[in-house]
């Protein structure tokens, strides 16, 4: 009985075996294919998220790319637009910190390059202008103020027009400031009001001495004195004259400010001296000639002008019998024209503005000579459209130099 049950327990085991075997086998072939299985899902899982992800990237980083090169656009228009305005533009947050300025604000303001950080109060010497900056943030309005300061490398002042414009955000407040240079308008507008009033001046002169006069004539002629009319008459002869003159040399001014363009002619120079030496009634003096300069490349019409009005100066402030010297020099490029008188000369802190409308270093003696006081304004501007120039010097005789440079072309 043992034997058979040792033999059953062998045979029993011998079957296990030979199911257990092919068993375990099909287990791990099983195992290995759900192993399979599942990593390969996994793996198609994780290329498909990657792709997905490397998809999505490329996306983010073009919308970047598009975004950035519209920024750079919109900065550069932004750039091109502050850059062609007269103004000086810049940007400020509510600390008064500088955020933006643009190319014309350097020549306006203190600002060092070597400096990452600006504030208003450093880049500004006004405070004028950082009071129309906070009241601007405390009111949240448009302010328009004018002032004045000193730019920068300038001592003269300038006189600037102020905008200061408030933008306002959820996270933050700034300040848009626009500086208008208005000095030259202004310095236009102060020279229309002293001309208007110089030339009410110079006209009132000789109409309230022919007012006069012309009541004397008619009080003696009332009376029927009759000795003093050819003195009188002499008198208001002369204001007229005066008038006349000056009038005609407002014209010529306006006349001259209003061409653009000068046409210019090979000009023979004995032919244009002696021609203006013709005109002149009161060239009574010694007048000395030279001409190493045979032409001339000018206007006929303004170079007479120019002459006329030089020899004119020189013998009013020359006095009668002396000499005065007419030069017409060739320099390498250019011909040059001396005046040379030998009269009391010019101060030298007047000299620059003898070429000024109506001055007068002494306009007693200067209205007793005879001048209207826009001669030398006349000269200056007819040498500016010539594209030359004009300039005054002591001369060695004591008396002043006048040199008129043309353009030899």
């Amino acid at each position: 009985m043992s034997i058979l049950f040792l033999l059953g327990i062998l045979c029993f085991s011998i079957g296990s075996l030979c199911f257990y075997i092919p068993l375990r086998n099909l287990k791990r072939k099983i195992a290995r294919l759900v192993t399979a299985s599942i990593d390969s899902s996994m793996i198609k899982t994780q290329l498909d998220i990657t792709t997905q992800l490397q998809n999505y990237i490329t996306q983010f980083e073009n919308k970047i790319k598009n975004q950035s090169e519209q920024i750079s656009f919109l900065k550069k228009k932004i750039d091109n637009i502050t850059a062609i305005t007269q103004e000086a533009i810049i940007i400020l947050d509510d600390q008064g910190k500088l955020l933006f300025h643009n190319p014309q604000s350097r020549d306006v303001f203190y600002l060092e390059e070597h400096k990452k950080t600006h504030y208003l109060n450093a880049i500004v010497r006004s405070p004028d202008v950082i009071d129309i900056f906070k009241q601007c943030l405390n009111t949240n309005q448009i302010i328009k103020k004018e002032c004045v300061f000193r730019k920068k490398n300038q001592y003269l002042i300038s006189n600037f027009q102020v905008t200061a414009v408030p933008i306002n955000h959820k996270e933050f407040k700034n300040v848009i400031c626009f500086f208008y240079d208005q000095t030259n308008i202004k310095e236009s507008q102060q020279a229309h009001i002293d001309f208007v009033s110089n030339v009410s001046h110079e006209l009132k002169t000789p109409l309230t001495s022919i007012h006069g006069y012309v009541e004397m004539l008619i009080h003696d002629l009332s009376q029927k004195k009759f000795d003093q009319f050819k003195n009188f008459l002499q008198v208001l002869l002369r204001n007229c004259k005066r008038m006349s003159n000056l009038v005609n040399d407002l014209l010529s001014l306006s006349n001259l400010a209003s061409q653009t363009y000068l046409e210019k002619k090979r000009l023979s120079t004995k032919e244009i001296t002696s021609q203006v030496i013709e005109q002149g009634e009161s060239f009574d003096h010694k007048l000395h000639f030279f001409f190493s300069a045979p032409y001339v490349m000018a206007n006929p019409r303004w170079v007479e002008i120019v002459l006329y009005n030089l020899v004119d100066n020189a013998c009013r402030h020359t006095p009668a019998e002396c000499d005065v010297y007419i030069r017409w020099e060739k320099m390498k490029d250019r011909v040059v024209l001396k005046v040379i008188d030998s009269g009391e000369g010019i101060p030298e802190k007047y000299r620059h503005r003898i070429f000024e409308r109506f001055f007068r270093i002494d306009s007693a003696r200067s209205r007793k000579k005879g001048g209207t006081g826009v001669g030398l304004s006349l000269v200056k501007q007819s040498m500016e459209k010539h594209g030359g120039c004009v300039r005054a010097i002591p001369s060695a005789s004591g008396g002043t130099e006048f040199i008129c440079e043309f353009p030899n072309a």
